[in-house]
């Protein structure tokens, strides 16, 4: 990454009890003042094997280093993307 024409920005979803848990990207609207990163929280499906012990899920996104501010919309799973 060159940061010098780059930024990092992260939303960390803080500790849930098991694996399973993620932080998804669902897009990034730039804005004239500003990128709105939009995500969202899953859980560990139905089913789906999940380790004991404690994990902390993160999203790392990239804008351009510009003068916007950038905000973090959460939204509910079903505002998400899609899933088959």
């Amino acid at each position: 990454i060159d940061f010098s024409r780059t930024r990092v920005a992260a939303v960390f979803v803080g500790p849930r009890p098991t694996s399973g848990y993620r932080a998804k990207l669902i897009g990034i609207e730039v804005e004239p003042t500003r990128y709105l990163v939009r995500w969202y929280e899953e859980g560990p499906g139905q089913g789906e094997a999940v380790a004991d012990g404690a994990t902390a899920p993160f999203l790392l996104v990239s804008v351009p280093k510009d003068d916007k501010a950038i905000r973090w919309d959460k939204k509910r799973r079903a505002e998400g993307p899609k899933t088959k």
